[in-house]
């Protein structure tokens, strides 16, 4: 994306801006962000809330789908876990701030990031939750227009310019050509509108393991339901006896609520390594434009990396037979031992 400069907002100008939604706002902290502004607030009462300013014409687009996306979640599945549109006195979502800034407050969820809390147990949760989000956003009559988004799985045969930076170009460049040569059968699939971003960071985690939230719906864009799905299950990927296993538990969960075709299911394992190419790749190159923001915008590339070279490491034909049988079936934290016996036993 672009607009990655730092935001305009002073400490008052977000207390200004915060009073036209909220009564005697306080400010607690300013939030990551990879464009505009993200600031954490509470009102009278203690209630938090989040301010997210806009500050590019891309910045106020992505900012209205965002909205438009949670008022559709909210009447389509209203028990869903992700933020509310907090409007002014006289019904306005959004309102002018300084410089001609565009600004909006949602709820702030309870919880935890992902990383933080990487409970097993939330893994079918996530899987739950993404799918009652894209069952959702499938009748939502919408048109989501043309975006020219990096965070697109689509994108990555742009990103070859990218890869002569990353530690291991041609690793880099065997996931781009995994993914070019299933790029045909994504085109295949209809489209709809998606969230594309269950990255870790966009998880909310309770105290009891359960989801809490999913944040962020700035990267929405109408493309096949399954990218949600391989883009959630890049992130989740083990460096021990059984890669899969996580994978396998959040797609199970997933196929469970919205089933998954054995062509959805095919697409996982290349798909997956595309997302982790883009996030190291184009996370790399976001930092080389605001080394300030560094820290925020490669906050995922090492799992990323280190996520790519396992499922480089995996034979592409297995992992689809894995997963096909394994989203079927029953997953169960025993399951690892009991196929490595079995494969034992044949040798």
């Amino acid at each position: 994306m672009s607009g990655l400069a730092a935001p305009r907002l002073d400490e008052d100008g977000v207390r200004r801006v915060a009073a036209q939604f909220l009564t005697a706002p306080g400010l607690i902290a300013r939030l990551g962000a990879e464009h505009g502004g993200n600031f954490l607030l509470h009102d009278e009462t203690g209630a938090r809330y989040v301010l997210k300013s806009a500050e590019t014409e891309a910045g106020r687009v992505a900012a209205a789908l965002e909205s438009a996306a949670l008022m559709r979640l909210a009447d389509a599945d209203p028990s869903l876990p992700v933020p509310r549109i907090v409007r002014t006195p006289a019904g306005a979502i959004d309102c002018s701030a300084d410089d001609g800034l565009s600004a909006r407050v949602i709820t702030c969820l309870p919880g935890a990031p992902l990383p933080s809390r990487p409970a097993r147990l939330t893994l079918g949760g996530l899987g739950d939750v993404l799918a009652r989000i894209d069952l959702a956003f499938a009748g939502w009559g919408k048109a989501i227009p043309e975006r020219n988004l990096e965070w697109d799985l689509r994108s990555v045969p742009r990103i070859d310019r990218l890869l002569g930076a990353l530690p291991d170009p041609p690793l880099a460049r065997r996931a781009v050509q995994r993914y070019e040569a299933c790029a045909a059968a994504l085109d295949a699939l209809a489209c709809q509108p998606i969230h594309n971003d269950a990255n870790p960071s966009n998880v909310l985690v309770a105290d009891d393991g359960g989801i809490a939230g999913i944040i962020d719906f700035g990267d929405i864009v109408s493309a096949p339901a399954v990218q949600d799905v391989a883009t959630a299950c890049a992130y989740q990927v083990r460096d021990d006896d059984d890669p899969l296993h996580d994978v396998a538990m959040l797609a199970a969960a997933y196929h469970a609520r919205r089933p998954l075709s054995d062509a959805e299911i095919a697409l996982l394992p290349p798909l997956m390594a595309a997302r982790n190419v883009l996030c190291v790749a184009v996370g790399a190159a976001n930092a080389t434009r605001d080394p300030a923001n560094s820290a925020y915008l490669l906050r995922n590339s090492e799992r990323a990396w280190a996520n790519l070279c396992v499922l480089d490491s995996i034979d592409p034909d297995d992992a689809v037979g894995y997963l096909l049988a394994a989203v079927r079936g029953p997953i169960r934290e025993d399951a690892a031992h009991e196929r490595k016996a079995a494969t034992d036993g044949r040798q």
